[in-house]
């Protein structure tokens, strides 16, 4: 278990809705669920990462990848309120993803440290809840 493979988890939990039990099963068409999966993400970073889940870091990379995500929908043209409801065929690999060259910042498994001190991550509060960053604010497409 690395940086790659939370990486990968939070982007397949991200990018591939939940199914309602009565969505079509012929993988052309996903009705989701009303409930975002930002839950089910940090439940499995939870279960996979036991005593060492830093909720802070945790929402920090759902947040960079969701991020992410967000800009190759606007690529792709696709509207936010569509996001949910791509055919998923279409919905890119995570490799595909992840060598977008403006997902390239990813990779670095330090960039944590670009938006929180080492004193503010290292926190007892931090660790058990998240907490804003101190040194540079979370990308966002809302202006």
């Amino acid at each position: 278990w690395g940086h790659d493979s939370k990486i990968r988890l939070i982007y397949l939990l991200l990018s591939i809705p939940d199914v309602e039990p009565d969505a079509p099963t012929d993988g052309t068409a996903i009705k989701p669920k009303a409930q975002r999966n930002t839950d089910k993400v940090l439940d499995s970073l939870r279960s996979v990462e036991k005593g060492g889940f830093h909720m802070t870091e945790s929402y920090f990379w759902l947040q960079m990848v969701s991020y992410q995500i967000a800009l190759m929908h606007k690529e792709m043209n696709i509207p936010a309120h569509q996001a949910n409801v791509i055919p998923v065929a279409d919905i890119p690999s995570f490799d595909t993803f992840y060598r977008r060259p403006i997902c390239q910042s990813l990779r670095n498994a330090l960039l944590v440290d670009k938006h929180y001190s080492r004193k503010l991550i290292d926190s007892d509060e931090a660790f058990h809840g998240f907490v804003l960053p101190d040194l540079k604010p979370l990308p966002s497409l809302v202006r």
